[in-house]
């Protein structure tokens, strides 16, 4: 090869070598994208995640695939995702607690700095059911049954999660120590309830199982109602003055030093998903709503519920 072909030819290379990356992302996404969901299939979170997941891909005009990596309240998927290649082709679908409460129980093997912030995507409205043969209907008839029956029986998506939390501050309400017994996952507890195996479970899953006659709603663990059970009160409406996180429970993030460009753009379509009034129904149908927070507004917010949680668990007395 002559030397004028031979330099024709390095230059070349050199363009595209100094060009890769910017060339890369703006073909992004040319691969299927992975969005790791922290929690197993069944549940609230899984349900949520899929529903978003659908709309966002939409957006995007990209095949994203759903990879449940439950576990540890989260931390196991935290893991995973930290360790991907920041090149926007493995996303996380979890929640703000594994980041603002489980590092106050545990030792937890990430942080936030340890991730590209994407933003908020829906809060939690959970639901407290009883099992029928209880009968049990109210707030009030709970605690005075719970007063007379030391060690009632609740089950929890794990330890450390909202619905462990809910137990013990109904615990603490009642003022009689009451049984944990904690599942891999929401699925897992609401079948417990079901079977008659557990006294109570405070959980969005519960909402959907009503209809089957084997448990009976008492209030939501919320600020708001459920949309799709409007007679039911809030737990403050119930008569406990209960505190509550400010911030939206489910985030979506991707590993830390994900190209700016490729972050706003993902961004910008779960915002566009979260708008979209179909998207905002169908989680109204699995226990949440739909709340989108940016990630400078969503940064905020998680520092607001790390000093509630570290207040709440010191209270409580929880740890592992």
């Amino acid at each position: 090869m002559g030397k004028k072909k031979w330099g024709a030819w390095l230059a070349c290379l050199g363009l595209l070598l100094h060009c890769g990356p910017g060339v890369a992302q703006d073909a992004w996404p040319a691969r299927p994208v992975r969005m790791v969901v922290a929690y197993p299939p069944g549940g609230n979170s899984d349900a949520v995640a899929r529903l978003v997941t659908e709309r966002l891909a939409s957006e995007l005009k990209a095949s994203i695939f759903v990879e449940n990596k439950g576990g540890a309240s989260g931390l196991i998927a935290n893991k995973y995702v930290s360790n991907a290649a920041p090149d926007g082709y493995t996303l996380l679908f979890g929640t703000s607690s594994a980041f603002t409460l489980q590092p106050h129980l545990r030792e937890s093997p990430v942080v936030l700095g340890d991730f590209t912030v994407l933003g908020g995507v829906a809060d939690y409205v959970p639901v407290m059911g009883v099992r029928n043969g209880l009968h049990i209907s109210t707030m009030e008839q709970f605690l005075a049954y719970a007063k007379a029956h030391p060690g009632m029986s609740y089950g929890s998506s794990g330890v450390g999660t909202a619905s462990h939390l809910a137990g013990e501050q109904l615990a603490r309400a009642s003022g009689v120590p009451m049984l944990h017994v904690p599942y891999k996952g929401s699925a897992d507890a609401l079948t417990a309830l079901n079977a008659g195996q557990i006294d109570f479970l405070v959980d969005g899953t519960v909402a959907h199982a009503i209809q089957g006659g084997r448990i009976t709603p008492i209030a939501t663990f919320s600020r708001h109602r459920h949309a799709g059970l409007p007679d039911l009160p809030t737990v403050y409406e119930a008569g406990l003055n209960m505190r509550l996180p400010s911030g939206p429970l489910w985030i979506m993030a991707a590993p830390k030093g994900l190209p700016r460009a490729m972050a706003e753009r993902i961004s910008a379509a779960l915002q566009a998903a979260l708008d979209d009034p179909a998207v905002q129904a169908q989680l109204v149908r699995v226990s949440a709503a739909a709340s989108w927070a940016s990630p400078d507004e969503l940064a905020s917010q998680l520092a607001q519920d790390d000093a509630f949680y570290a207040q709440l668990t010191q209270e409580l007395g929880i740890s592992m």
